[in-house]
């Protein structure tokens, strides 16, 4: 060997195209993750608790009321807890007493 440095090995170029995706993959969901977030903390920063009454903001519930906030700037959340009781995980009198 007298000192030489071994051989290291390159993947095949479809190794190295999978393992690329995968890293653009897993950048993408943390992305993703981290916008949810923000806007989370924005929301619970202008008084809106989402987190409270839905177990997530970017499920269909969470979607269909940020669209809602997104269109008009008066927000009623009787409205809202009507139309969704079932899909809501806070008591319904906990969310309409607001």
């Amino acid at each position: 060997m007298f000192g030489l440095v071994l051989k290291s090995l390159v993947a095949a170029r479809e190794f190295r195209e999978l393992r690329e995706i995968a890293r653009c993959h897993k950048k993408l969901v943390a992305d993703r993750a981290r916008h949810i977030n923000r806007i989370e903390k924005l929301l619970q920063m202008n008084g809106f608790k989402l987190s409270s009454a839905i177990s997530s903001i970017s499920g269909i519930i969470g979607l269909k009321l940020l669209e809602k906030l997104a269109k008009k700037a008066a927000f009623r959340p009787k409205k809202c807890v009507s139309a969704w009781t079932g899909a809501l995980s806070a008591p319904q009198k906990k969310l309409s007493a607001r």
